[in-house]
């Protein structure tokens, strides 16, 4: 196995495991001084726990993401992470004072401000506003990228409600650049607050800051646990993989019971990502067995069994039996993603 900086082994791990069994085997394997530069990242406090009762030095994310921010980020500066319940008040505050903005009472803005002050006093409205600026943030996605994309958006589709919805986007859009400005300040303690989605941002961009090479302790993260990552995740690990090598467990849909790796130069392929669509390299046994419960085992079973054709008229065409509407989309959506993966480009 290559340990040297710029690495990404990606593991492909079948359906219906997690691949923490081989990828703490591959961690444990490096004892010794190796074991204080291998670290392992999990999911959740049990697999956490598990890895350390294997003398493993394990932590989870977000752990990582404070100790990157520990060794690389500016010193001075006293962080505090706010809870999702202080996000709900600052974001009600910046509601509050965005309705207080007076409008001509005969204008279209006007009548549009109005609806949206009374649906903002609904606590479900504030929760889907955190939620909303949450998603920006881990996609990415800064508060003048939202608005371009939105503006592009309404002028190019032919929508009805064009002006509700842009009032709508724009008053999302000034919420969202004010709590951003909010976070980026410091109080006048020195105090800077960050959420979750800022407390990542910040990581990554220590870790893409030339200056912090070295500064880390590890030589080797071995990531699993994982069913999924945002794209702000997805960053943090491709930034994490120039400083040592990475390798991340990631689930995927095959028949096949191996685990299949791919060897990456994060330095040399600037393309490359967690799902890159290249062939696999090198084939690696699981650690254990892993005997499946009997009922996923069924679940696995019936998701891998063919679709059984009604009928067959040409070799192009096909006629396939759905028990209802959901299912029927199931069974075309499964067959274009099969399709994609088999090669066929995307647009055809």
């Amino acid at each position: 196995m290559g340990t040297e900086q710029g690495t990404l082994d990606l593991y492909d791990v079948p359906v219906g495991r997690s691949g923490v069994e081989t990828m703490m085997k591959l961690a444990a394997a490096h004892g010794g001084k190796e074991k204080e530069e291998t670290l392992f990242v999990t999911s959740s406090r049990e697999l956490v726990q598990r890895a350390r009762d294997r003398n493993l030095n394990a932590v989870n994310f977000e752990y990582l993401v404070n100790e990157i921010l520990r060794r690389c980020a500016p010193a001075g500066v006293k962080r505090v992470q706010i809870s999702r319940k202080t996000q709900e008040l600052l974001l009600e505050r910046l509601l509050d004072k965005t309705f207080q903005v007076q409008l001509d009472p005969k204008t279209e803005a006007s009548r549009q401000q109005e609806n949206l002050r009374e649906l903002s006093k609904k606590k479900s409205f504030r929760k889907a506003m955190v939620a909303l600026v949450g998603q920006l943030g881990r996609a990415c996605v800064s508060p003048k990228e939202f608005q371009n994309i939105v503006k592009d958006w309404l002028q190019n589709n032919d929508v009805p409600d064009k002006q509700r919805l842009a009032y709508i986007s724009e008053t999302v859009y000034t919420i969202y650049r004010v709590y951003s400005e909010r976070l980026a300040k410091p109080d006048s303690k020195g105090v800077k607050s960050y959420d979750l989605e800022a407390l990542y941002t910040e990581a990554l961009q220590c870790l893409e800051e030339k200056q912090n090479r070295g500064k880390l302790p590890w030589r080797r993260v071995y990531i699993a646990g994982f069913h999924s990552f945002d794209p702000l995740v997805r960053r943090i690990i491709l930034a994490l993989a120039e400083h040592c090598c990475v390798s991340v467990a990631l689930p995927w849909e095959a028949v096949e019971e191996e685990y299949r790796r791919t060897v990456y130069n994060v330095s040399r392929d600037s393309h490359v990502d967690l799902f890159s669509a290249k062939r696999r390299e090198e084939t690696v046994p699981a650690a254990a067995p892993e005997r499946r419960h009997p009922a996923l085992a069924w679940l696995l079973e019936q998701f891998r069994r063919p679709v059984q054709k009604q009928a067959q008229t040409e070799d192009h065409v096909q006629i396939w039996k759905a028990a209802d509407a959901r299912e029927e989309l199931c069974l075309v959506l499964r067959d274009v993603k099969q399709s994609i993966l088999n090669g066929m480009a995307p647009d055809r």
